[in-house]
Parts: C-alpha cells; structure tokens; sequence
C-alpha cells in the first residue's frame, strides 16, 4: 500500500522472513535526489534485505518529478552543496588559526624559559562557552532552514552519539550526511565522529569533516556526472596533486559503461550498489557473500 512520508520523517524498515540479526550498529539510509515516498521505502528496505537488519531511513523529500521539480531539487543540493564546502574551508581556517596561536604562546614561552603549554582549541573554546542545549538547538534551526532531512538526520546522530552508526547514503543523500557530520563537530567537536561510519554511494559531496577520515567508504563511476561534483574525483588532477592524498583511496570506483562518455547512466542506486559495496558491507556484519540478483532498489 503506497504511503506519502513528510520530509526528513525517520522510519524504520526491514524487508525478509527473518527477524534482524545481531547487535548495533544502527544502520542509516538517507536517499538522494528525485526520491518519492515509495522510492524511499523500497530502498530503505532493500537494504536491509542486503544488510539483514533493521534500516533507519531518513526520508529527503524531491520537490516534485517535473521539469520544475527537478529544478527546485538542483537548488536544494547546491545549497547543500556550498553549506559543505563552506564548512571545510571553516576547518581549514580552524586549524591555521590553532596552529597559529599555539606557535605564538609557545614561543614567547620559549623565549622566558617555560615549558610548551597544552595546545589551544579554538573552536573547542568557543563550544565551551555555549551550554550543549543552545548549541544543539540552533544547529537545528539553521539546518531545518534549508533541507529537514539534514536536521532529522543530525537529531538522530546526536542522540545516538554513544552508538555505533553506520550511514548509507546516494546522491544528495551524502550531501545531506555531510552537513549533517559538519553539524556535529560544530555541537561536540570531531571525537562526536568517533562511533560513525559512512558509505557513499554516487556521492557530490565535496568535504567530509576530518573526524571521519578512515571511516568514509566511497563507491560509484568515474563518469557520472553527480560525482564529478565531488573534487576528489576529479582523477586527472587529484592523482598528480599533493602526492595523490586527495583522490579516492577507499570503496570502489570504475567507469561506467564500454567508453569514456559522461553522463547520469550510471548514477542509480542499483548501479553503484552493484559494486562490491553489497559484499563490503556484509562482510563487516559477518555476513557471507551475496548470492543471486539484488533486491529491487
């Protein structure tokens, strides 16, 4: 029976004849653009068909399937889009700035003979000065401001902060992940991240907080133009610039198709869960390889 879902409402969904198997983690699934209510829910449960537990879906709303739709969809991802890279600029900026007054102190310690001083956190002096439920809350707002999956999705992470999480998300859904992530080393600082484990699948995101680094696991081709608006996989330059350190080191990437042409063949979920992103994720929930088709996305 078809159900209309509100935008950024959380379900939980399982699709088998098994009960859920096995402890945390808490599994997350947050779609991408162009997604209706049945859409979402057929994906949500095809993963946990895949992964043989309970999956939380975090619902992202598309703005309708016209021409006018899709428009108002492109808005919202680049909105999404600029809130992420503005924020990895913020941790750049961050971090020479720490660095920064670190030297200085030390120095002029140096200079009377005193001993290094424990190193000086800015943003982590900031947060101090804020009490934990007014930081929380007007997260929230400015996230609920622009795209309410975001804010629902930061919600339930902070929530479950002490958990083990693993988030899977496709296409703008990684946007949404992003900021979400970004919103809480805002809130708590980067050990928040420690618990969290990222798959992206078809990802456009362009920076994902330090926190997470080891932890983020990408998939998806090297020809799809939603991909292309991740920096990180623009190969040709990535792999010549700073020793390589910024492309793609994790998951499963391929060209999509017998030749070279960009397009959006290979951006659907199915596509890039047709990686070996189903098998990595299974073995990590000790489950055996996948037999058979997949389920429909």
């Amino acid at each position: 029976m078809s159900r209309t879902l509100q935008d950024g409402e959380v379900g939980d969904y399982y699709r088998g004849e098994r009960p859920p198997l096995g402890p945390p983690p808490l599994l997350y699934y947050v779609n991408g653009i162009q997604t209706g209510s049945d859409d979402h829910i057929r994906s949500a449960e095809a993963m946990s068909q895949i992964t043989e537990r309970v999956v939380r879906g975090v619902y992202n709303a598309t703005a309708g399937k016209g021409k006018v739709g899709m428009v108002l969809d492109l808005l919202q991802c680049a909105d999404d889009w600029v809130d992420g890279f503005s924020s990895k600029l913020a941790e750049i900026g961050a971090g020479h700035v720490n660095g920064l007054i670190n030297k200085t102190l030390n120095d002029v310690r140096k200079l009377f003979r005193r001993a290094p001083m424990d190193p000086v956190n800015v943003p982590g002096w900031i947060r101090s000065k804020i009490p934990e439920r007014v930081r929380v809350a007007l997260l929230e707002a400015h996230l609920k401001s622009y795209n309410l999956a975001t804010a629902s999705l930061f919600h339930e992470l902070s929530t479950h902060r002490d958990r083990d999480l693993w988030i899977i998300a496709h296409s703008q859904g990684n946007l949404i992940a992003a900021d979400a992530l970004w919103a809480m080393v805002t809130a708590y600082g980067e050990t928040s991240l420690t618990y969290l484990d990222v798959y992206s699948l078809a990802s456009p995101a362009p920076a994902w907080p330090l926190g997470i680094r080891g932890r983020h696991k990408v998939y998806g081709h090297t020809n799809d133009l939603v991909t292309l608006a991740d920096p990180h996989n623009w190969t040709p330059i990535t792999s010549r610039v700073a020793e390589g350190r910024f492309g793609r080191m994790q998951g499963h990437w391929q060209q999509y198709g017998p030749n070279d042409n960009i397009g959006l063949g290979g951006h659907g979920l199915d596509k890039n869960a047709s990686l070996d992103f189903v098998n990595k994720i299974r073995g990590r929930l000790n489950l055996p390889p996948w037999s058979g088709p997949l389920p429909a996305f």
